[in-house]
């Protein structure tokens, strides 16, 4: 686990890849879809955007390994989807969430890790405040700021879900005005340089 603990299996990969449904591409590929902007989700997942592989300076080498991995995943994620809970089952989720975090752990360098995490927390976006533990206790959040940052998260999601326009700027702005200006400086510092998108078309090739 690198600073922040951003970068961890107990997302869930399972949970998340088998719910991306809008990511598959023919092929046996996937990638992470713009749609999925502001939403928690799997590390590993960021690493099939061509606008993150060059954020980060992936090697070709890194980049091939990264979506043969996702590929991997993928598969043995949907050959679980359905089933019931069985201790099998149960067992293959974490292994799967496992492999994930051995991947990031032994294939990025301590920087380009460091620097998924930020992305990670960027991706997800100001929702990374209350649904992460150890960014809220990392700000030191009190439990006023926390509920107001719970409903305004609440209502962010809603309006993702009804295909709103423009919500992002709502919950930025009410998340930086419901933080004290220190707080706001070690937010900042934990997201890091702005990742500049670019938007990933669904029929675009993401390898390189």
């Amino acid at each position: 686990m690198r600073r922040h603990g951003t970068t961890r299996a107990a997302l869930g990969f399972f949970l998340i890849l088998v719910s991306l449904a809008t990511t598959a591409r023919g092929g046996g590929e996937y990638y992470l879809s713009d749609a999925r902007l502001g939403a928690k989700t799997a590390p590993l997942l960021l690493l099939s955007r061509p606008d993150i592989q060059n954020d980060l300076g992936l090697t070709a080498e890194q980049v091939a390994s990264a979506e043969a991995t996702i590929d991997e995943l993928y598969t043995r994620a949907e050959a679980l989807r359905g089933k019931p809970n069985s201790t099998q089952v149960l067992a293959e989720r974490r292994a799967i969430d496992t492999a994930q975090t051995h991947w990031i752990a032994t294939r990025l360098s301590a920087g380009q890790q460091d620097r998924l995490n930020q992305l990670d927390l960027q991706w997800e976006g100001p929702s990374a405040l209350v649904s992460r533990r150890v960014v809220s206790d990392a700000l030191a959040l009190s439990p006023e700021q926390i509920r107001t940052l719970s409903q305004a998260a609440a209502v962010y999601h809603s309006a993702l879900r009804q295909g709103k326009d423009g919500p992002e700027r709502a919950f930025a702005k009410t998340a930086l005005s419901t933080l004290s200006p220190e707080q706001q400086d070690r937010w900042r510092v934990m997201l890091g340089k702005p990742l500049v998108v670019k938007t990933a078309s669904p029929a675009a090739p993401v390898r390189r």
